[in-house]
């Protein structure tokens, strides 16, 4: 099978069309003229008070001190209650079954392990094909054997 190669983007051809940038967000809200603003004013009648600050705010004046509780600390101690020797087993370390994987099929073919056969067909693209390897399929309504190549399709990998 032959590796796609790398090739240059075609030529592409100039846009001659004008580019216009009207967008949604541009039309819908236009920069409208701020006009004349007026700016703020203090109030004539305002009069700062004559006498000196006396150190004292309202929260100085106001406070009564509470009393502090400190709340009851739930860390467990770093002791560690050992009643015997650590075991290190888990439900799932117990429970597991280990299982054997098998090989990819596309990596044993041709192999007296593989579980198909070449069906000495190619294609173009020179793909080979193959078919699921068995026996016989025996027929429900009768005891007459059918050859497997006659009912199963073919399998390609490759």
């Amino acid at each position: 099978m032959a590796k796609t190669m790398a090739r240059r983007p075609a030529e592409r051809r100039p846009v001659t069309a004008n580019f216009e940038d009207k967008t949604t967000n541009r039309e819908d809200f236009k920069k409208w003229p701020l006009g004349d603003r007026t700016k703020p004013a203090m109030k004539p009648d305002y009069m700062p008070p004559d006498a000196p600050f006396e150190g004292i705010s309202t929260v100085k004046a106001h406070y009564t001190p509470k009393p502090l509780d400190v709340p009851r600390n739930f860390k467990p101690d770093n002791q560690a209650a050992m009643t015997g020797p650590f075991d290190g087993n888990t439900m799932y370390r117990m429970d597991y079954v280990p299982k054997e994987a098998e090989p990819c099929p596309a990596a044993i073919l041709d192999t007296s392990k593989s579980k198909y056969l070449n069906a000495n067909f190619q294609n173009e693209q020179g793909h080979k094909f193959y078919r699921p390897m068995f026996e016989s399929i025996t027929a429900l309504h009768g005891n007459s054997a059918v050859p497997s190549a006659a009912k199963i399709s073919n399998v390609s990998f490759a």
